[in-house]
């Protein structure tokens, strides 16, 4: 799978003009959305405006509670998949903080047989010295012993 670049964050914009348009074409208010899934209104809301990137879980259960068909099910799901796995920019990780990025790294590392990751803010591999590193955190607010 590629991306390009111009395309870029827009598939998070179709996932939610497509789950929007499942919700009115059944005829249902976010409040009963919610309710059938398990979220708050405000999560729906946020998913609905692209303000949130819905997990597949969470796509599923709104597609099922609306009872979508399967091929646009399909359609719906595809999208989700690349919402979900498009390269975000490395502000983003800097918002969340770099150890927690480590972290969740570090999970899927230990239950994976095969695991790729490519960041793509920070040259990797060999490049990668421990003075390459600190150079390239050093403007990172906050306490960086973690990382």
């Amino acid at each position: 799978m590629t991306f390009e670049p111009e395309r870029l964050g827009q598939s998070r914009s179709d996932l939610a003009e497509a789950l929007r348009g499942q919700r009115k074409r059944a005829g249902k208010t976010q409040t009963w959305l919610a309710r059938h899934c398990t979220m708050s209104q405000t999560k729906v809301s946020n998913i609905e405006s692209g303000k949130l990137t819905p997990s597949l879980v969470d796509v599923e259960l709104i597609l099922e509670a609306l009872g979508v068909d399967s091929p646009v099910a399909a359609e719906i799901l595809s999208l989700a998949r690349t919402a979900n796995t498009e390269w975000q920019d490395h502000w983003s990780s800097r918002r969340r903080g770099l150890d927690k990025k480590q972290n969740e790294l570090a999970r899927i590392e230990a239950v994976s047989t095969e695991f790729r990751f490519f960041l793509l803010s920070m040259i990797t591999g060999l490049l990668a010295t421990p003075e390459y590193v600190r150079a390239s955190i050093s403007d990172v607010p906050g306490d960086q012993s973690k990382t």
